[in-house]
């Protein structure tokens, strides 16, 4: 059975580039977490510095395509609660897992809208432990009003340990419970 939906690749790819005049967005920016809002699309952006580490950028269109605005700081840095990864440090020994390329922070961000709550679930990467999965939450009106000091305090989802990437929050609750959507590494 053939579907009506075709997907058509964007011709001005990509839609958010590094800025190198933000050291925390110059190296990269990928793995876009798309919101619908009313009558805006909200962009969480990985950004990498040339540190290696991953934070969250903001941008925001009323097409999902035209960026109108976007934040000149990281709007999540999971940091406080992983560490920083040490590459200056001369003592540093890079670790044998690498993820993402990358040296540590959050990646893969997926969010989603549940009442009055968004609900963050992304990939957490401290720099040398496998990477798992963790969930932070903001009340949609801080973030409407940018007030991104209202993250929650992350907690880690996934077993300590094992190998755990793209989860992603089921949009609406089930018996009254938030359901999650994941793979068991390393089968799909």
């Amino acid at each position: 059975v053939e579907s009506a939906l075709q997907l058509v690749r964007f011709h001005s790819n990509p839609i958010i580039e590094p800025r190198t005049d933000n050291a925390w967005e110059a190296l990269a920016t990928f793995n876009t977490a798309a919101l619908a809002i009313d009558d805006h699309v909200y962009l969480l952006y990985r950004a990498q510095g040339h540190d290696g580490h991953s934070v969250l950028g903001y941008a925001s269109s009323k097409d999902g395509i035209t960026i109108h605005e976007r934040l000149p700081y990281p709007i999540y840095d999971p940091s406080a609660v992983t560490g920083k990864p040490r590459l200056l440090d001369p003592t540093f020994v890079r670790p044998t897992y690498m993820s993402g390329g990358g040296t540590g922070g959050c990646e893969d961000p997926r969010i989603t809208r549940i009442d009055d709550t968004l609900y963050l679930i992304y990939t957490a990467f401290n720099g040398s432990a496998p990477p798992g999965v963790a969930l932070t939450s903001i009340p949609v009106t801080d973030f409407l009003a940018k007030r991104f000091h209202a993250w929650k305090k992350p907690r880690l989802l996934s077993r300590y340990g094992h190998i755990q990437k793209n989860w992603v929050i089921f949009p609406e609750k089930i018996d009254g419970k938030i359901a999650i959507l994941h793979n068991v590494s390393p089968r799909i």
